[in-house]
């Protein structure tokens, strides 16, 4: 079950690119070691490490990873559970009973993982610049989703699609197949 809890959290977080808005009190800015001009396609191992060390410790220190893993599993779960009162019903339950504690059976703890480590970056020309607003923008997004997350309307949140914000926008233009 460790593959399903890293796969609603990057589901969870490949969903939050989608969800629109941003909050008035969001997270503070994010700026890596790394010169903010150097392009991800010139970008070493090294580079890559560090980037993603410290984006890893951003969103943790500006997420609440744990309720957004309770959130993304109680989503697939009432997404296969039938119908719209059925999938609120599950939803709830699976939601309460992860942040009490009582799936950590079922689902091992997993860190974030930083998917920039295994990308083919040579055709990325965004600047680390602007892969940190990407950053806070996606951060500021997930808050948001958080903050409006609820299982009555686990339809909607599941079917959502909305543009990128600017910034992510910047990078997905500058690195096809990025996010």
């Amino acid at each position: 079950m460790t593959n399903l809890r890293m796969s609603v959290l990057i589901c969870v977080l490949a969903m939050s690119l989608l969800v629109a808005g941003c909050g008035d009190d969001g997270p503070g800015e994010f700026q890596s070691s790394l010169d903010g001009d150097l392009e991800a396609s010139s970008m070493g191992n090294d580079d890559v490490d560090a980037f993603c060390d410290e984006m890893e410790e951003y969103m943790e220190d500006n997420l609440d990873i744990d309720e957004l893993e309770c959130m993304g599993i109680a989503l697939v779960m009432a997404f296969f559970s039938g119908s719209e009162d059925e999938a609120e019903a599950t939803c709830e339950e699976t939601y309460s009973a992860c942040l009490a504690g009582e799936l950590d059976d079922e689902f091992e703890e997993d860190e974030l993982v930083c998917e920039l480590k295994d990308m083919d970056l040579s055709q990325c020309d965004a600047s680390v610049e602007e892969m940190e607003a990407c950053v806070v923008e996606t951060t500021e997004e997930l808050n948001e989703f958080m903050n409006q997350f609820s299982c009555g309307s686990v339809f909607e949140l599941i079917g959502e699609e909305e543009d990128l914000g600017p910034a992510c926008q910047v990078v997905d233009d500058k690195c096809p197949g990025f996010i």
